[in-house]
């Protein structure tokens, strides 16, 4: 504010002041910005959780400033635009330039592991398996997975790990487990040597109570 003095005279060498007069002026409207107050910063630009977005602003010479609302994105979007404003203390208002929030709170759906070789008997492999992973993304994609994965040492169960991550940055898991032939069928010559020992056991246990009974 700026104080503007006056006075009058008459013809007779008069004079009275006038009462002081305190002059506001701002013709400059306030500073104004939308921001991401609240949520989970994710890649590339989106959010993963719940944003809240909030209009701030301020002015060096007429004060206080006054704000739009918060405003809130709760649903997925691919971008949704956010307006907002400030005025300050002269009226004048300022609209901040628009913020577009881009929301996905879901990793890549329908994550799986593709092994690729020579399938032998009962899911075993009879040549060096490629496992590559893949999976489906519908807002933030494409979707981003794990790089083939070589396995050429036999193994009696080797596991697998793979991923697929989305532009938001989530990512899903899965795991699989590849068998080694020598061992599975080494374990399936022992099962049926097990099973075929218990029923030759039966088979001689009922026979003797029958060849008893036939005796007496």
């Amino acid at each position: 504010g700026t104080a503007v003095n006056g006075s009058c005279s008459n013809e007779a060498g008069l004079s009275a002041n006038a009462a002081p007069l305190t002059i506001k002026l701002d013709k400059t409207g306030p500073a104004a910005a939308l921001a991401v107050m609240a949520g989970t910063a994710g890649s590339n630009g989106w959010h993963t959780s719940d944003a809240t977005v909030s209009t701030t602003g301020a002015d060096a010479i007429s004060s206080p400033v006054t704000c739009s609302a918060a405003q809130f994105q709760t649903t997925e979007t691919a971008g949704t635009v956010f307006n907002g404003s400030c005025s300050n203390d002269a009226g004048l208002l300022t609209n901040a330039a628009p913020l577009t929030v881009k929301l996905d709170k879901t990793p890549p759906a329908g994550v799986s592991l593709t092994p690729t070789g020579t399938l032998g008997s009962n899911g075993w492999y009879t040549s060096d398996v490629a496992v590559t992973a893949a999976g489906t993304e519908t807002l933030s994609g494409p979707a981003s997975c794990t790089g083939a994965q070589n396995l050429t040492a036999e193994t009696a169960g080797t596991q697998v790990n793979g991923s697929c991550s989305n532009e938001a940055g989530l990512s899903a898991k899965i795991r699989g487990a590849l068998n080694d032939p020598m061992m599975r069928n080494s374990l399936a010559i022992m099962t049926s040597t097990i099973l075929t020992s218990l029923l030759g056991y039966v088979f001689w246990l009922i026979a003797a109570r029958i060849f008893s009974k036939e005796v007496n």
